[in-house]
Parts: structure tokens; C-alpha cells; sequence
């Protein structure tokens, strides 16, 4: 979809989502295999924090060092609980399989 744009309405149209756009998008309507709507979350990190022990930053991200090991032995964060990650601050190694869940 284009910027500017915003979904009119949805239909189901031989097994797809058709959504009908309303805005800058040319095309005017979208067909999908899936639509998935998101309606807003909150983030829980400082009761997740608080039971774990682990240390927030002033923002509330819980800090980590470049491994992505927080200050509690065995507790790894990433993804968008963590202020910032890229490929460079990816851990290098897994951690010990002891601790690893799947």
C-alpha cells in the first residue's frame, strides 16, 4: 500500500481478504492471502522486570550488554524489549544448552 493510504473496507472474495483502499494507492483494492489486524498492545516489561530481577533503562528497555545477556545469569532479551538491536550486536555464540528453551 502506498503512504497516504487506508483501508475502506474488507471482504472475502474466493478464499482471499480483498481490502478496498481509500486514499493515495492507485490500485484500489488489494487482494490477500491473510489479513492480520493489530489493534494496539501494552508493554509489560516493568512487571516482567520487577519478578525477574532484571535492570530497565530510563526508557524501560531491559538493558543488555552486545551479547544480549542481561545483569540475571542465563536471561538473554532481544527483539523490541531491548533499546536497539542489529546483525552486529547479534550474539556471536548460543548460550549454553542448559538454558536454552525452544
Amino acid at each position: 500500500m502506498a503512504i497516504g493510504t487506508s483501508v475502506a473496507r474488507t471482504r472475502t472474495e474466493e478464499g482471499s481478504v480483498v481490502l478496498e483502499l481509500a486514499g493515495d494507492d492507485p490500485r484500489g483494492e488489494l487482494r490477500v492471502d491473510a489479513l492480520l489486524v493489530a489493534t494496539g498492545r501494552v508493554p509489560n516489561t516493568d512487571r516482567l522486570a520487577t519478578a525477574a530481577g532484571l535492570e530497565l533503562d530510563d526508557e524501560g528497555f531491559i538493558q543488555t550488554d552486545e551479547y544480549l545477556r542481561t545483569n540475571v545469569d542465563g536471561v538473554w532479551a532481544l527483539g523490541d524489549i531491548v533499546a536497539s538491536i542489529s546483525s552486529s550486536t547479534a550474539p556471536t555464540s548460543r548460550p549454553p544448552t542448559s538454558r536454552t528453551t525452544c
